[in-house]
This record gives structure tokens, C-alpha cells and sequence, in this order.
């Protein structure tokens, strides 16, 4: 019980994080069935450490341990459930619990903090399923039923489905019924909530429909009037089982065409008529989507030879007029973009202005609302791909520069509120009855939007080749503005833009002269050389090592800089230029004189200053001689330093066991020049690792459908799969609960550290004896630091001054020594507890003489011929203290010496002659201490 009493004061009253973190073998302890202290007392000590007024990390903290932890509850469930509603679930069901944990990508978005919430109620459920727990498990349940049906408009609504999916996962195979009338009634009032998200509503449906079934339907745990109320429950009960029972058949994707909404008009003129006939009620309601429909089947089948130009325009004003007064319904806006971006359309765009103007702006329409709405995104950019690829004239009208410019320096991705959905369909997606998927409610995934954006970027040549230039000088342009030192992590910076740019790049060296593709290496070559993240660097090294393998004669541009005898100036530049040297001297088309002359400049490299420089050659060197042998280039081969060289480089050990960064960052320019490696290649693994933007698959999901590029060319051909490398150590695994109860028993009684305790004391007296009040100091003992000039060591003397209980401190201007940030960094909070006043050195005589008036003795610290040691016999500090401490070099000046009434020295056994003025101060004070205080 004493332990334990400190536990609670260490948690609950002292707060500190770390020493918070070492009471968990403590907590696991009082959470076993073998201690002696009830758990009532382990769940009053929760409930007051999970209160909001307790800091966020401590409840964190706190939180994720009872989530981790398998407790027993025996007779103490209803102190459990008070603890889950006063302070545990009010800390879980936290909207920034939820948002910071989504993890993953859409198609397989995961919330951990809902995962452990919903896990840790089913194994305590699962904990309490014999017919002894019957009352604990009623309890529990009750408790989280309440508490969501008291807060379900307050919090967050994945909160609400990952708790229902707890219940419902751990009363599963229960045999006794713990739920009854009342229970119930909870459920079916939070399966009728409104204001939901579509997701939610449905994910809360079927967790609540699965709840409902442990529940029992015996008329008499209603109490009275049971029957009517049975009765009545069960009616609303055979309304969510038919909800349900639509949930499980397989019905036909809304965002796919339908046969009936596409035959709704079979043209254009009786479109029109039926529109001015109705005075457009034919588009209201369900009818705006079959208008929808029904002019793209129209556009399929006519051609743009057919249609006029004038009654299109007429018609997509009365469509978009009817989206915007129905509030852009999701439907129809996920179906808009292949009826403004329809091939046929865009093609008489270009003959028609009105029609055109009409278009542009319902295209800029979408694309302002895709960035609240990012299930857009992918049927705006597949619709915007096939119409420039399949009508290049319509480019310079249609904005193709400006958008990929946009695209790349700001990739779409999705919002946090919409990630929480995503993981709400997965929880849909992984029950075995419902038949409900991320294409059910958004269609495709934007991760196939983006391969859409890359595909199109990679044919931009076959569509306009003037273009191509001029996007890439475009993205180029703020990465050459740059100026050193520069920053690791700017905001405008992006993958995107340098992998959109090598894919231009690509296409552009087909159609410049070797001059231009000179004065383009000499630009990449300054960008890289002052480029600090690894990730952009590969990029760069990328560009320009397929700058030099299509235009072999600016392999000499490297060649000269490698040549270069200053090694201080920018060794990460010559590092950089090193792997390009060593990618272009192992390719089929490298000469070998040119492999020649890298090997020579990599021995000499080899023994540089700069460490950088010197491990990069070394790493290189037995690189490049075994594509040598491969080769038969005796020219490197014979050489003996290369040959000295060599042998000594493989004969260390750490060339046998190369770091995870060398296999990561490795690059053949020519194999590996595909979309798949640029895209998810293992260089995103480097640190600080960046993301996966597209993978194989989604480039394969949208050509499955595509007919549109059989007649053009890509830059970069699609690739294989890249093999994710294997760790040469894995990580130490999670201790299991066994292992940690076990700990918690072997050390049940090892040392917790503790802060001060002297707060505890001070509040106990101030409120048993009314005349105290809080600024009472504990002694009369004075610090003058007036003396010290350091900011850092003023702070260090408030703070061992406070901590001793010193009744002031006096220091020189002490208004801008407090908010100086080297006083904070080292006072902490001391100086809001100690009085601190302002003392001047040129006033301190007269400041002695009056402070000797009223009683108080002048100790200097000082090295003189009769200071008395510390300690001593002879050492007797007075109870009314003046403590006059150095200066930092010069220590007491002999002016002060003077009007000092003793002089101490703190005796030493070293060589050091003196000690830090906060250092000597702490040694004093802890001396006045022992003698004053035991």
C-alpha cells in the first residue's frame, strides 16, 4: 500500500511524463490477480489521472496503457464503468486521437487508435464471459452505451462505430445474455442518429444490428409494462434488420452507367424539347443524373461531326445549372467530368467560343470543388487524360501546361475527416456479410488518378511537344533561385515536381542538340550541388545521368568537375558527382577511356581530406573494376594502384556488410529508368522516407478500360514490380502481457525516482494552518547573484535557490534576465515560486551594510587565505544567510571581500582550480540545508 502511494503521488500529483513511464511495470503489477491492493484503488488512481485537467501526454500515455492491458474486474465493475465514463472514454473518443493515427493509403486506410479502442473492449469482454461475469459484463456495456448515447452529437462519428465494433466483436458466442430492455433501446437510438456521413451511418447500422443480437428479448428485463415495450423495440428492430438485409445484396455500382438512366432521352433535340416542354422539372430530382447519363450515351453514339455546337451549350448550362441548385450532389458530380470532358465535346469546343467558355467553366468548377472533395479527382483526371490524348488541339485551350504545373507542385491527396471514412469502409469492406467497398461509395481510388496524371505526363510529347519544354523550364525555375545555405525541408518542394520533371526531361532529350543539352546538365549540376535531402539529390543524379547517357559528349562536364583540387569548399557536390561518374562508366554504351579515366580520378578520390569524398570512391571503386573484368578493360585492370586499391578496399570489413542506405540508393540509369521505379522505387525508403504516391497496380486498373493510348508513345516504360530489400536486423519485439506481469512481479519493489516532494508539505500547511500563506518561504537564507552576468547561470541559480527554500534572490536588472531564453531554459518554473529583486553591483556595499542591520551575516564563496572549508568544524553557517556569489572570472572583487563577515571555500581533491559559479552555488546551499534544516 505504500508503494502504491507513491505510485498515485508520482501519476496523479507529480505529473512528470518520465517518471511516469517507470511506474509502468507498477501499473501492470497492480493490474495482476496476484497483488494484495483491490483494483478499486488502481481504477480511482485512472480516473483521477485521465481527468481532462491532467496533461495530454500523461492521459496518453496512460490511456494507451489500459488499452494494452488485460484487467480482471471481480467485484469492482461498477467502479470500472464509472472509470470508463467520468475519465477514460472521454479522453478516447477524442477527434485528434483518431485523425493523428490514420495510417496507410485509402485502399487500405487503417485507424490505430480505433483498432486498439475496439480491441481492448472485446478482450475485456472476452475476459468476463463466464456466468459469474454476467454482472461485470452488464457494467461495461452500459457504461459505454450511455456514455455514446449521452455524447453522440458531441463526438466524433468513427468514434461512436469503433466502440459499437468492440461490443459487438466481444459479445460474440456468448452464451448468457448481458444485455436487457434498456440496453436495447440505447442501441436502436443510436442506429437512428442523423447528420452522419453516409459511411458512418452505415458502419454504425451494421455494428448496431450485430449489438442488437446479443441482446435478450425476454419481456421481463424491461420491468414494467415489458410487453408494450418489447413490442415496440421489436418493431424498430424489424426496421434495422431490413436495412441490413439491403446492405447484403449485391447491387449494381452508382457510379457505373446504367442502361435505363443512358436511354432516358435518345437525343439531343428531345433532351431540349422535354427541357423547354417541362421548364426543366426533367432534370430535377433523379433526373439530373439521367441527363447526365443520357448526353454522354448521346455524345458515344453521334460523333462530334453531328452535334451542335449551340445546343450542347444550351444543354450543359441547364445541367450545371441544376447541380449547382441541388447543392453539387455526389452522384452527379462523380459522372460530370466525362460528360464535360467527353472527347466529342472538347472537340467542337474548338470551333465553338460559347460552347467552349460554357465548358472551361464547368471544368474549373470541378476542379475548385476536388479540393474539398478528393474522391473527385480520379474521374476529373482518367476524363481530362483520354480528351487531351485523344484531341491534342484542345491542349493550349484546355490549360494542359498550367494544370500540370498545378498537379505537380501540389498533388492531390486527401483530408484527415475523409481518411477517418476510408477507415470506416475497411471495417465495411472486412465483414464477411456486408458487401460494401471503397467503390461502392467513392469509386476508384485517387491513387488511380495520380498513375492518370503520370501516364499523361509521360505521353505529353505526342500530344504537344512544345510543352514539354516549357513545363519543364517551369518547374526548374524555383529550384535554380535557390541560394546557400538551403534549407533541408522547404514547403514548395516536392517529389512529384522532380519526378514529373525526369519524365519531361526524358522526352525533351529526343529533340535538342547536344549544345542545349550541355547548357541544360550545367543548370542540374548547380541545383544538385547545393540540394541537402537525399531523396531530391537521387532525383537530381537521375536527370542528369540520362542527360550524359543520351548525349555522351557532356560526360566530360563530370569528368572536369571530379578534376577539382578544392575538397573543402563543397565535398558533398564532388560525392554526388562520383555516383554519376561510376552510373555512366557501367552502361553497355560507356567507352573505355572514359571508364579509364573515372577509375583514375577515383584513386586519387580515395585518399581525399573530406570524408565524404574519400568514402564515395572508396564505395565506387570495387564497383566500377568488376564491370571492368566484365568488360575486359585490361586498361583498369592492369594498372597497379587500381589493382592496389582494389585489393585493399575488399579486404575491409565493412565492404562485405554495405549499409542499407548504399543498397537504397543504388541506380542503374538505364534498367531502372521505368515508371515503376521512379514511382515506388526503394529511393523513397531513404531517410527522411518519403511516400508512395502510385503503385503498379493502379496503372494496370486504369488501362484496363482504356483504349485511348494504343496510338501514342510513353517516355518511361511501365517496369516490373521493385523487390522490397530484406533488414538485416528486425527490430526487438514488444514485450507480451505474460512477460510484463512477470517483470512487474521480479521488480514489483525496485526504486521508482521521484521529483521533490517539499509542494506537498507546503499545501498541507497552508491549508490546515490559515495564517500561512503561499509566498512564506521555508528559511532566511539570501542569494546575491548580483555579481554574475551569465543569463544561463543566473537561471541556475534560481533554480538551486528555489529548491532550497531561499527566502530571495537579488541579481542585476532582473526584467530582461527573466524573459532572456538561456535563464528559462535552465530556471524552468523557479523563478514564478522565488522572489527575485533587482540589485545592482555598484549598490551592493550599501545593500550589505543595511542587510547587517537587520541581523543577517554576509558569507562570500571565495578562495582566500581565510576562507574556512565547508564542512569544517569551523563552518557554521548562520540561520540568517546573506550568500554572496562571483563572478564568473574574477570571482568576489576585493571590495566586496571586504564587507564580507565569513568567507567559505568548498574543498577539493582535483586539479581543476574552480567550479562553475551555479556548480559552487548548489554545494553552499546544500550544506546551509543539512545544518539548518537535518
Amino acid at each position: 500500500y505504500a508503494r502504491f502511494c507513491t505510485v498515485y503521488e508520482t501519476i496523479v500529483i507529480g505529473r512528470y511524463l518520465n517518471q511516469a513511464l517507470e511506474c509502468v511495470q507498477d501499473l501492470d503489477h497492480l493490474a495482476s490477480a496476484e497483488t494484495m491492493v483491490q483494483k478499486s484503488w488502481l481504477f480511482a488512481l485512472l480516473e483521477s489521472a485521465l481527468s481532462p485537467v491532467t496533461q495530454d501526454s500523461m492521459r496518453k500515455m496512460l490511456g494507451n496503457w489500459l488499452m494494452s492491458t488485460d484487467i480482471r474486474l471481480f467485484s469492482h465493475a461498477e467502479e470500472f464503468a464509472t472509470l470508463l465514463q467520468k475519465s477514460f472514454l472521454p479522453w478516447a473518443t477524442q477527434g485528434p486521437l483518431f485523425t493523428g493515427s490514420v495510417q496507410g493509403k485509402t485502399r487500405d486506410m487503417r485507424c490505430a487508435h480505433g483498432t486498439r479502442l475496439s480491441n481492448f473492449l472485446e478482450r475485456l469482454l472476452q475476459a468476463h464471459l463466464g456466468r459469474d461475469d454476467v454482472y461485470s459484463r452488464k457494467c461495461i456495456v452500459n457504461a459505454v452505451l450511455v456514455y455514446l448515447d449521452t455524447n453522440k452529437n458531441k463526438i466524433v462519428p468513427v468514434a461512436v462505430i469503433y466502440l459499437l465494433q468492440g461490443l459487438a466483436k466481444g459479445l460474440q458466442g456468448e452464451s448468457t445474455a448481458c444485455m436487457e430492455g434498456e440496453s436495447l433501446e440505447l442501441i436502436l437510438s443510436l442506429s437512428r442518429i442523423t447528420g452522419y456521413p453516409e459511411v458512418a451511418r452505415d458502419a454504425m447500422l451494421v455494428q448496431c444490428y450485430k449489438l442488437s443480437q446479443s441482446i435478450s428479448h425476454d419481456a421481463e428485463t424491461y420491468g414494467e409494462h415489458g410487453t408494450e415495450k418489447l413490442t415496440a423495440s421489436d418493431a424498430k428492430l424489424e426496421v434495422l434488420s431490413k436495412q441490413i438485409e439491403a446492405f447484403k445484396m449485391n447491387a449494381p455500382s452508382r457510379f457505373e452507367s446504367d442502361e435505363k438512366r443512358s436511354a432516358r432521352w435518345a437525343s439531343l433535340d428531345d433532351f431540349l424539347g422535354e427541357l423547354e416542354n417541362t421548364q426543366h422539372t426533367s432534370v430535377h430530382g433523379p433526373g439530373l443524373l439521367m441527363a447526365c447519363e443520357s448526353l454522354t450515351s448521346i455524345l458515344d453514339r453521334a460523333g462530334s461531326d453531328h452535334l451542335d455546337a449551340q445546343k450542347l451549350d444550351r444543354a450543359f448550362e441547364a445541367v450545371w445549372d441544376e447541380v449547382e441548385r441541388q447543392d453539387y450532389p455526389r452522384d452527379v458530380l462523380m459522372f460530370l467530368p466525362r460528360l464535360a470532358l467527353h472527347p466529342g465535346c472538347v472537340s467542337r469546343c474548338l470551333e465553338n467560343e460559347q460552347l467552349c467558355g460554357t465548358v472551361l467553366e464547368v471544368f474549373t468548377q470541378l476542379q475548385r470543388l476536388q479540393k474539398g472533395r478528393i474522391y473527385l479527382w480520379t474521374p476529373i483526371m482518367i476524363a481530362y487524360r483520354t480528351a487531351m490524348i485523344t484531341c491534342p488541339a484542345s491542349a493550349e485551350k484546355f490549360g494542359l501546361d498550367e494544370f500540370v504545373v498545378q498537379t505537380a507542385n501540389n498533388l492531390p491527396a486527401a483530408r484527415l475527416e475523409f481518411k477517418l471514412e476510408a477507415a470506416a469502409i475497411q471495417l465495411l469492406t472486412e465483414d464477411g456479410d456486408i458487401h460494401r467497398s471503397y467503390s461502392d461509395y467513392y469509386g476508384e481510388y485517387e491513387e488511380v488518378g495520380h498513375a492518370a496524371f503520370f501516364d499523361l505526363v509521360n505521353r505529353l510529347s505526342n500530344i504537344n511537344s512544345a510543352m514539354v519544354s516549357e513545363i519543364y523550364d517551369r518547374l526548374l525555375k524555383p529550384w535554380t533561385k535557390q541560394r546557400p545555405p538551403v534549407p533541408i525541408v522547404m514547403k514548395w518542394k516536392t517529389t512529384t515536381q522532380l519526378q514529373v520533371m525526369l519524365m519531361l526531361s526524358e522526352q525533351r532529350l529526343q529533340n535538342i542538340s547536344a549544345q542545349e543539352a550541355e547548357d541544360q546538365l550545367r543548370v542540374l549540376l548547380r541545383v544538385v550541388a547545393i540540394e541537402p535531402l537525399p531523396r531530391y539529390r537521387f532525383l537530381l543524379e537521375w536527370i542528369i545521368s540520362r542527360v550524359i547517357l543520351n548525349h555522351p559528349s557532356t560526360g566530360e562536364l563530370v569528368l572536369d568537375a571530379l578534376s577539382s583540387k578544392d575538397h573543402h569548399s563543397n565535398p558533398k557536390y564532388l560525392g554526388t558527382l562520383v555516383k554519376i561518374a561510376l552510373m555512366i562508366a557501367c552502361q553497355e554504351t560507356c567507352s573505355p577511356d572514359f571508364a579509364a579515366r573515372v577509375a583514375y580520378r577515383l584513386v586519387a578520390l580515395s585518399s581525399s581530406a573530406k570524408i565524404i569524398i574519400r568514402h564515395e570512391a572508396q564505395w565506387s571503386f570495387p564497383i566500377l573494376w568488376d564491370y571492368a573484368e566484365s568488360r575486359g578493360w585490361t586498361e583498369i585492370q592492369s594498372n597497379p594502384a587500381c589493382a592496389a586499391l582494389n585489393e585493399y578496399i575488399r579486404s575491409l570489413e565493412r565492404f562485405s556488410e554495405p549499409p542499407p542506405a548504399r543498397e537504397l540508393e543504388r541506380l542503374d540509369p538505364s534498367a531502372d529508368n521505368t515508371l515503376t521505379n521512379l514511382l515506388q522505387g526503394k529511393y523513397l525508403r531513404v531517410e527522411p522516407p518519403g511516400e508512395e504516391s502510385v503503385v503498379t497496380g493502379d496503372f494496370q486498373r486504369l488501362w484496363e478500360k482504356d483504349t485511348t493510348t494504343k496510338s501514342t508513345s510513353e517516355a518511361l516504360p511501365l517496369g516490373s514490380q521493385p523487390s522490397i530489400p530484406t533488414q538485416n536486423g528486425t527490430l526487438p519485439a514488444q514485450a507480451t502481457q505474460e512477460q510484463s506481469k512477470e517483470s512487474a512481479r521480479t521488480e514489483a519493489f525496485a526504486a521508482l525516482q521521484t521529483k521533490g516532494t517539499a509542494y506537498l508539505s507546503a499545501d498541507l500547511s497552508s491549508s490546515s494552518d490559515s495564517s500561512s500563506t503561499s509566498t512564506t518561504r521555508p528559511t532566511s537564507l539570501i542569494v546575491v547573484g548580483s555579481l554574475v552576468d551569465n543569463a544561463y547561470n543566473l537561471g541556475g541559480l534560481s533554480r538551486i535557490s528555489e529548491i532550497f527554500g531561499a527566502e530571495a534572490m537579488y541579481i542585476q536588472s532582473p526584467q530582461s534576465v527573466l524573459g532572456n531564453k538561456d535563464f528559462v531554459s535552465v530556471a524552468v518554473a523557479s523563478h514564478n515560486h522565488l522572489p527575485i529583486h533587482d540589485l545592482h553591483a555598484d549598490n551592493l556595499s550599501a545593500f550589505l551594510t543595511e542587510k547587517k542591520m537587520q541581523g543577517y551575516t554576509v558569507v562570500g564563496v571565495e578562495q582566500t587565505d581565510r576562507s574556512v572549508l565547508l564542512g569544517s568544524e569551523q563552518c557554521k553557517l548562520p540561520e540568517k544567510t546573506l550568500l554572496i556569489m562571483g563572478r564568473e572570472r574574477e570571482g568576489v572583487p576585493a571590495n566586496v571581500l571586504g564587507e564580507c563577515d565569513m568567507l567559505v571555500e568548498i574543498p577539493q581533491k582535483g586539479v581543476t582550480r574552480s567550479m562553475n559559479v551555479q556548480t559552487a552555488a548548489g554545494v553552499v546551499l546544500f550544506e546551509y540545508a543539512r545544518q539548518h534544516q537535518g
